[in-house]
């Protein structure tokens, strides 16, 4: 049996909040004049509306439904309720759909939905990439040639897991993550995160409980140097803001506590074939990564604007980045200069992996000290 539709006061008060930022916004745009006036919306219409969830997993915040990338389907019934908080049989119109505050409409997904003799039942609606605790929202916005009065209406809480690293950056997208754009909670409940490395705008992350070591990491950006941070720190609650910087995944305008230390693990090593296939060598991004025996190019253009060097496999090409690397190293281990190193072989470097779409190979390789090159 499905859960019962409810009368929602929540819609009310987010209605009363909606009218105040409206009438607050037209404060600002008025600045040093004197503003008391509240901006009305049409009266037009249904107060709010009942959102019931007929079908489909609401889980519990105890138990949780799991997170998915992939679409979830809801069945719902909706029915439009009067300024008296009586049924709105008089309602003939279409309504917008949206889920939040974290997830999305499946792709191919209607948005809108109408309602005949004030109600609509058995209504399908596919969602993606649900996380945390989401409703199904109903609104009556019409469009700016057809304003309505914004009534609004939230379904039953739906409880889903919150993502972990790996669901954040695995992707069938190269250079997309399934969440970007969304507010995450990280999912680190009985798992082990350890700093990796910390630079002087964040530092990065490895969840040592994935056991094949495949997307685990993530960059935390801080805009500068984390106060308090440093290698081998577990972090134990980490939220954010995740985007895409050049086709790297980050975490910004983030939130996060600290635990106890723990071994850093050691570093991956990327060999030639792998590097060749961007979509394998995306599960390593933000890891601790090193390769070996690789010769040093002439620095170009990258050097002196971004401070980016090249180094090639066996058989690789300086000039066209195949069977290449490129590496950061300026201002970790500011004594080496590859000017004076062409041609010369480094058995081991190692470092955080990130990529950037615009460089030369598409991957960079960022030392974290003179310990992370080996001659």
């Amino acid at each position: 049996m499905g859960n019962q539709p409810r009368a929602i006061s929540t819609s009310q008060v987010l209605r009363a909040i909606a009218t105040a930022t409206l009438s607050l916004a037209g404060c600002v745009a008025l600045a040093v004049v004197a503003c008391d006036t509240e901006i009305e919306r049409p009266d037009d219409g249904p107060l709010t509306f009942e959102v019931g969830v007929v079908d489909g997993e609401l889980g519990t915040p105890s138990e949780r439904v799991p997170y998915q990338e992939g679409g979830r389907v809801y069945t719902i019934d909706i029915r439009a309720i009067d300024h008296n908080g009586e049924f709105d049989r008089s309602f003939d119109d279409e309504v917008y759909l949206d889920v939040g505050p974290n997830g999305f409409l499946a792709e191919g997904q209607p948005n809108t939905v109408k309602l005949n003799n004030g109600v609509a039942e058995g209504v399908v609606v596919g969602l993606e990439k649900l996380h945390g605790d989401v409703g199904i929202w109903v609104e009556y916005r019409g469009d700016e040639d057809d304003p309505k009065n914004y009534a609004t209406g939230l379904s039953d809480t739906i409880h889903v897991a919150h993502p972990t690293i790996r669901e954040m950056q695995q992707t069938d997208k190269h250079r997309l993550s399934p969440l970007r754009g969304q507010y995450v909670q990280t999912n680190l409940t009985g798992r082990t995160a350890v700093v990796t490395g910390v630079t002087n705008d964040g530092y990065y992350v490895t969840d040592l409980t994935e056991a094949d070591g495949l997307f685990a990491g993530m960059f935390v950006f801080t805009h500068s140097r984390p106060a308090g941070i440093e290698r081998g720190m577990t972090i134990t609650a980490l939220n954010g803001n995740v985007d895409e910087f050049f086709g790297f995944t980050e975490m910004g305008f983030p939130a996060w506590k600290v635990g106890p230390p723990v071994e850093v693990p050691p570093p991956i090593e990327l060999s030639v074939q792998l590097l060749a296939d961007s979509d394998a060598t995306e599960a390593y991004e933000s890891q601790l990564v090193e390769v070996r025996d690789v010769t040093v190019c002439q620095p170009g253009d990258d050097f002196r604007q971004f401070g980016q060097w090249v180094v090639t496999f066996a058989g690789g090409d300086c000039q066209s980045g195949t069977d290449a690397i490129s590496v950061l190293s300026t201002f970790t281990v500011p004594d080496y200069d590859p000017n004076d190193h062409v041609g010369e072989t480094i058995s081991r470097i190692g470092g955080n992996l990130r990529e950037h779409s615009s460089s030369l190979t598409g991957w960079i390789l960022y030392p974290r000290g003179p310990e992370d090159m080996e001659f």
